[in-house]
């Protein structure tokens, strides 16, 4: 038995632990430019959170762009794959590193749980991440599970991923922490059963986060629940 309130701690990747989305959107408006359109940041949020075929849908759509979504995406996501395989261009976000220093110190195990798929979540992870650890050769050394959009049927808001993760870790879903940006995250975790830190960023901050048990001002905050 343990005293502790959670016995794992799930992490989210984009807007988590890299500041992926600031790539998904600079990726997104060059590949609007291509065709004469362009959105701005602020406006880019709706996307966040969202499949990127949803995304590139929405963008044909909305601009009615002289391209299928299908084709949109595959441009949008080989500019995204070389932009982020670039470790000069992608950041961490501000205290991911201390925060998980702090848990793996007093000994939770640690998951990722992305709805991205497997081969760009890595290249996130490995690029924005990894390469950043001094003496950490694999993200095993890091992450007990690592789990991505390629592993589920069903992505976020359903709980799917998480539950597969507290599988993984032998852990019961109710003695997980989430830590989550977004809306359908949050959702996603609740569903599963777990508590649910959300930790908003520039590009989620519009969405709706109340469905959490907490609301973070920054990542730095979650340190004193563990």
């Amino acid at each position: 038995m343990t005293d502790r309130t959670y016995d794992a701690v799930i992490f989210d990747v984009d807007g988590v632990i890299v500041d992926s989305e600031a790539v998904y959107c600079e990726t997104f408006n060059a590949t609007l430019g291509d065709y004469g359109a362009g959105m701005s940041r602020a406006d880019y949020a709706v996307c966040v959170g969202h499949p990127v075929e949803e995304n590139s849908a929405y963008a044909v759509d909305r601009y009615r762009l002289d391209v299928t979504p299908a084709a949109f995406r595959e441009i949008w996501m080989d500019r995204f794959e070389k932009a982020v395989s670039n470790p000069d261009r992608v950041s961490l976000m501000p205290e991911i590193l201390e925060l998980m220093a702090h848990v793996r110190s007093r000994g939770y195990p640690l998951a990722v749980a992305s709805s991205t798929q497997r081969d760009r979540m890595m290249k996130t992870l490995n690029s924005g991440l990894l390469s950043r650890l001094d003496g950490v050769q694999d993200l095993a050394e890091v992450f007990d599970v690592v789990l991505s959009g390629s592993d589920v049927k069903r992505l976020k808001p359903a709980p799917d991923i998480f539950l597969m993760a507290a599988e993984k870790l032998n852990v019961e879903p109710d003695r997980c922490a989430v830590i989550e940006d977004s809306e359908a995250g949050v959702k996603a975790g609740k569903a599963a059963g777990m508590t649910v830190f959300a930790a908003p960023n520039f590009f989620t901050r519009r969405q709706r986060h109340d469905e959490a048990d907490f609301i973070l001002g920054g990542l730095w905050e979650a340190k004193r629940y563990f």
